[in-house]
């Protein structure tokens, strides 16, 4: 069996700020649950989507509509919260390319800006 790759998408607004993140698939060859890096990538990314969350400027949704399917948009948010979410978005987009830095078979990272 050939090791699998986890891909993450990232789409980014006009401000460089998250749209929404995908994450589908699963990493290297252990068996689903068992791999630190498909691990490594899913608490990134729902510590972001629940820092996010936890302000009441914010407006964001999150699904895993089945093992191995991560979403979550970031549907809206107060001018006043645009340097706060830059940072956040920075801090996931840093964590998950140092994973496909460190593991490259094993994630691809693709990111997007939409204006």
């Amino acid at each position: 069996m050939s090791p699998q790759i986890l891909k993450i998408d990232i789409c980014l607004n006009s401000n460089n700020i998250i749209k929404y993140v995908t994450a589908k698939g699963h990493a290297g060859d252990s068996p689903a649950g068992g791999n630190i890096i498909c691990a490594a990538v899913s608490v990134l990314i729902r510590a972001a989507y629940r820092t996010i969350v936890k302000n009441s400027k914010v407006e964001a949704c999150i699904t895993a509509k089945n093992e191995g399917n991560l979403y979550f948009r970031v549907i809206q948010y107060e001018d006043s919260q645009v340097e706060w979410l830059k940072g956040i978005t920075d801090y996931l987009i840093t964590g998950i390319k140092d994973i496909e830095t460190e593991s490259p078979n094993s994630v691809k990272i693709v990111i997007t800006v939409e204006v």
